[in-house]
Parts: C-alpha cells; structure tokens; sequence
C-alpha cells in the first residue's frame, strides 16, 4: 500500500504559507477584526449625531450671541472674567412662499344656483443642486428662553445689577429670565 502525502490548502498557495510561518498570526487577526469593528461603531456612532441644519444654524446663532454678550459684558466696570450661556426655545422657523388658488363650484337647484369658494394653498419648490426644496421668504431665529453669566465681579450688587439690565436690554427679555453667578 503506498501512502500517499496530504496537502492542503496551507501548503498549495505561497501567500498562506508566508502567513502560516509568521508568529501569532491569530493575535494579529483578532487585533485587525477588533479594530475594523471600533471603525465601524465610531462611524455608525458619529452619523447618528450629525445635527440637522436647522439644530446646527440655531446652535451658531446662540454662539455668536453669546461671544458678543461676553464681549459687551467684560466692559463693565468690576465684572472681570465672563463667561455665557444662552438657553433657546427650539430651532430655526421658516416662512416659505405660497401659491393659491381659489376654486369655485357651482351648482344649479330647483331653487336657484349654489356656489362654493374652496382656496387650496400650496408651498413653493425650486430645485436646488438636484433637490427640492421650498422657497424661503424669511427665518426666524428662536427666541431665548434664558440666559446664565457667570463672572467674578458678580459678588458686588451693583455690577450684577448692571450685567442684568445689560442682558436684558441687549436680548430683549425679562430680567427674571437671567441668572449672574460668582465665578472664579
């Protein structure tokens, strides 16, 4: 009987032997699949918190608000360091552009004729970069719900009174609608 040598699949492709002969190959396996993985939890991870443009626009907007807000408030004579936040009700709102269209209907009775006035509204598209979107004639920003200073001269009455009559003429709101806290 004569014996017959086995081969395998290691043995006929020159690729798999290299890869055979390296030391800890399954480490180095088990190390690229754990990293494949995280890359893909990361960028499933990060998708989900991308903002809507209506989020992203109304959180620059608080931002810009509160840079000039600190700006303007670090002028106050004994405020010192300031920091702001600026609360908002919601996101961005939109007026886009109508069309109407009044639509009579008629109908003849035994009595006479009975007509009805129907007025259908429709929202305006425009194609943009291959979309369509509506035709916006005016935004508005949200309004702000509330406002926190935090500076180190608020400990003196005087100067929180001023930061909140500041705030409150500069946004327009109530000053119970404004909090100054000491910071360090």
């Amino acid at each position: 009987m004569s014996e017959k040598t086995k081969t395998n699949l290691w043995d006929k492709v020159p690729f798999l032997t290299r890869l055979k002969n390296i030391k800890h190959i399954e480490v180095i396996v088990a190390v690229i699949f754990v990293a494949v993985l995280a890359i893909i939890y990361i960028s499933s991870s990060s998708s989900t918190s991308i903002k809507s443009s209506d989020e992203f626009n109304a959180e620059i907007y608080a931002n810009n608000l509160e840079n000039k807000l600190e700006n303007v408030l670090k002028e106050i004579s004994g405020a010192g360091r300031v920091s702001v936040m600026i609360m908002l009700d919601g996101g961005m709102k939109y007026e886009y552009a109508k069309e109407s269209e009044e639509v009579t209907t008629s109908s003849s009775l035994t009595n006479g004729t009975n007509s009805k006035t129907t007025t259908n509204e429709n929202i305006v598209m425009i194609t943009q970069n291959g979309k369509q979107t509506p035709l916006t004639i005016r935004q508005y920003y949200p309004d702000v719900t509330g406002v926190v200073v935090v500076c180190s001269g608020a400990s003196n009455v005087a100067v929180k009174l001023n930061i909140i009559s500041a705030v409150s003429t500069i946004l327009g709101i109530d000053a119970n609608k404004i909090e100054v806290l000491v910071g360090g």
